[in-house]
């Protein structure tokens, strides 16, 4: 299986084919050929295992050799309780894969227990699928836990979710009123070593910025949840961990002709979600958002 495309999706010991990748079947002996046109990876999947490579991985040795499945099974409850019906699915870490590996979703049962019985090896991050605003069909991919597969082994994953849904009151400086092309966006997020909110609104200095080796070494675990309105005013975001987090509050509106968005509002503030075994919404309180003035990217 030789793929271009940088998304591949597993179907138990299968994978799913694309238009965009070259798909070859080995002969008695085990054996393929292909050119080299461009190609990303060249993927090996049986029920004997799973193989992954780079072409310049062949220069020496010819032979792909296919690892034992894993197998990664568990139970997750939401506050002692079972979470049940819950989509999961594997997902890989990019930065060492060079392809966006997933496996196909399984549920987990009235117990909360779930099991892939083929697991690729390597480093993945197990996510659940949730909603992400009102509409009834637009869902994501929430990483809850990261995961390294070892051939032939069996990994056990016990988790009790203690997450929030968090609330909170976003108000207009007096005399302020949105306009029909503003739009507001809401997040809360990981806090940024050294980060300047001032920072959001200057380009340049937003990009020296990421290019510090601080900035670079917390982008890869950086986390955020969207906050949608619930009723007006009201925001709120699901599974929101406990920690130490940032809220984010843009009203941006965009420029016409181009790809850049002006603040006409901005809002940033370190807050802090406790641990609770009972609760399962918190409120934040009440947040003012400031005038602003500059372009986002």
């Amino acid at each position: 299986f030789i793929t271009r495309h940088r998304v591949l999706l597993l179907s138990g010991p299968t994978m799913q084919r694309n238009p965009n990748q070259l798909v070859r079947t080995t002969d008695a002996r085990g054996q393929i050929a292909f050119e080299d046109v461009g190609i990303v990876r060249i993927v090996a999947a049986s029920r004997a295992g799973f193989a992954l490579a780079k072409p310049a991985d062949f220069a020496q040795d010819l032979k792909l050799r296919l690892a034992p499945w894993g197998r990664v099974e568990g139970c997750l409850l939401k506050r002692g309780k079972p979470e049940t019906g819950l989509a999961v699915r594997l997902q890989s870490d990019v930065q060492t894969t060079g392809l966006f590996i997933n496996t196909e979703e399984v549920m987990t049962d009235a117990g909360g227990n779930f099991a892939f019985q083929y697991a690729p090896t390597g480093k993945f991050g197990l996510t659940r699928r949730q909603k992400v605003s009102d509409l009834p069909s637009v869902y994501e991919n929430l990483k809850f836990k990261d995961v390294e597969i070892s051939p032939g082994q069996t990994m056990v994953v016990n988790t009790d979710d203690l997450s929030f849904e968090v609330r909170a009151q976003l108000t207009f400086p007096p005399n302020f009123e949105i306009g029909p092309n503003q739009r507001m966006h809401i997040k809360i997020i990981s806090r940024m070593p050294g980060f300047d909110p001032g920072l959001i609104t200057d380009q340049q200095a937003m990009r020296q910025y990421l290019a510090r080796p601080e900035a670079q070494a917390a982008l890869p675990e950086m986390r955020q949840w969207e906050m949608h309105e619930r009723e007006p005013g009201i925001w709120s975001a699901a599974n929101v961990p406990p920690g130490s987090w940032t809220l984010q509050a843009m009203v941006l509106e965009p420029v016409s002709k181009t790809a850049s968005m002006v603040t006409s509002l901005l809002g940033y503030w370190d807050i802090e979600i406790p641990e609770s075994s009972i609760e399962e919404s918190f409120d934040l309180g009440n947040f003012i958002l400031k005038p602003s003035s500059g372009k986002v990217p």
